[in-house]
């Protein structure tokens, strides 16, 4: 026992403890702080997450906002959906059943009787 403790308090056994003193102590602070880097990692994440969500639902009551606008201005809105994949809110309107041909030049008849060609130009 005499031998261990001189061995302990002699030079190279006080050198070697205050070695495993620091390793341990580094070792230690090493631990500590990816501990901390992990939970800021996991906070800011959350943010993040919490900031996504909070954007896209400004992004629907925008949209919402566009809808009862567009159903103030117009009768043939039929709903609305904001994609929040895409960023983008799509209003729906109510599909006009097609003209027939009948109908269409009846829109374009001259004082004449005849329908009136119409010109397209560029």
């Amino acid at each position: 026992m005499k031998e261990i403790i001189t061995k302990v308090f002699s030079k190279q056994g006080l050198t070697v403890l205050v070695i495993v003193v620091v390793l341990v102590g580094f070792l230690l602070a090493n631990s500590y702080l990816k501990e901390k880097n992990h939970l800021a990692r996991e906070r800011l994440e959350q943010e993040k997450v919490e900031n996504d969500r909070k954007f896209d639902a400004d992004q629907k009551e925008s949209c919402l906002a566009i809808y009862k606008q567009e159903s103030s201005k117009w009768n043939n809105v039929n709903g609305w959906r904001y994609n929040e994949a895409d960023n983008a809110c799509f209003i729906q309107y109510k599909k006009r059943p097609a003209k027939t041909k009948a109908q269409c030049d009846a829109e374009y008849i001259g004082k004449d009787e005849k329908v009136v060609p119409v010109f397209l130009m560029d």
